[in-house]
């Protein structure tokens, strides 16, 4: 197991940086800085000024070529300037990011966010990676071979036949800069062995604005509010000064175990369905938001290391979708639970944030 270290920091420094390797990341004070900025902070792109050239010269092209009056040096001469006016070098921060960049992969690093916290974590790419590829096993993940345009294809033409669910125009459901989920992890610094908590940057797949859409929809339509869910640790301790509890009561807390990957999704949308017949909602509405979210959850997928897996079942990590057919399936299992369970009696209070039950 890699040696745990605390990297002593300036004061003012607010993210500790914690390696789990035995090479050490060398750090000049600009870096604190850059550091000191936080994880929502974006540097600012690159000029490159020679992409932004060719561009506006092959927009042109045509209408040179058609008419010789413009076909000339003058009018390149006129491009050639008007790029270089706008042509500065790259700001500190930028070019720190580059120069950081570059001395990670010269000495095989990876920094990640740590998964309780607002820590970064340092530890080597191969411990990194058997990590990912670990999860991916256990997950019983196969690669695949996945063609992203029929997936596309696919989902547009659900979206083109659902009339009755789909009230918005369409073009504003497409996801135009799709892409397979990409997979990455968040360390576990709190639990032994520092296993991964596995993360999908789910934002531009192909069925993103869609599944947002219906995740929307399904909340209004039949009015779904899950009872035992909280939004978070703020109501929790809200809702828990308002309860009085006898003498030699126990708070519990425990986590529902790698809860998304879990979930029968084919299972949890008959409970969806049966929701939507229950508040007397047209059969061929359901039947539209039932084939739409079929084709959002039926392709599991992520994309690591240049190949693309696809999951057996479960429900992708992330996303507008999952997380409310993993709100539907525990609010139908929690009220089977807590209204007939043996040990129902002995229940004072119930609340669960996510995958988080207390």
């Amino acid at each position: 197991m890699p040696n745990f270290l605390l990297i002593p920091l300036p004061t003012k420094l607010s993210l500790p940086h914690v390696s789990l390797t035995s090479r050490m990341l060398h750090y000049y004070p600009v870096n604190w800085t850059y550091s000191e900025k936080g994880r929502k902070y974006t540097i600012t792109p690159v000029d490159k000024c020679e992409n932004l050239r060719t561009l506006i010269i092959s927009d042109l092209a045509v209408g040179l070529r058609c008419d010789s009056r413009l076909n000339t040096n003058k009018v390149k001469q006129l491009i050639e300037s008007t790029v270089s006016s706008i042509s500065v070098p790259p700001p500190l921060e930028t070019r720190t990011f580059f120069n950081l960049q570059k001395r990670l992969r010269h000495q095989n690093l990876v920094i990640a966010k740590a998964d309780k916290g607002e820590s970064l974590v340092i530890l080597s790419r191969s411990d990194y990676d058997k990590k990912m590829i670990e999860f991916l096993n256990t997950a019983g993940a196969k690669p695949i071979k996945f063609s992203l345009d029929a997936y596309k294809e696919r989902v547009w033409n659900a979206m083109k036949k659902a009339s009755m669910v789909i009230s918005v125009d369409r073009d504003r459901l497409k996801q135009m800069c799709a892409a397979v989920p990409r997979l990455y992890g968040q360390i576990k610094l709190h639990k032994i062995g520092y296993p991964i908590r596995p993360v999908v940057s789910y934002f531009r797949d192909t069925t993103f604005l869609v599944a947002k859409y219906l995740a929307t929809w399904f909340r209004e339509i039949p009015g779904f509010n899950p009872r035992y869910t909280i939004k978070n640790s703020i109501e929790f301790a809200n809702d828990l000064k308002q309860k009085t509890f006898p003498p030699g009561s126990r708070l519990i807390s425990f986590d529902v175990i790698s809860m998304f990957t879990h979930i029968p999704v084919l299972y949890t949308i008959e409970i969806m369905v049966s929701r939507l017949r229950k508040k007397n909602v047209h059969p061929e509405i359901i039947k539209e938001f039932k084939n739409l979210i079929t084709i959002c959850l039926k392709d599991n997928i992520c994309f690591y290391q240049g190949r693309t897996y696809r999951f057996p079942d479960g429900l992708p990590i992330e996303g507008p979708s999952p997380t409310l057919v993993a709100d539907t399936f525990m609010d139908d299992l929690e009220n089977q639970f807590l209204t007939s369970g043996p040990e129902t009696d002995h229940i004072l209070y119930y609340a669960r944030y996510v995958d988080d039950i207390s």
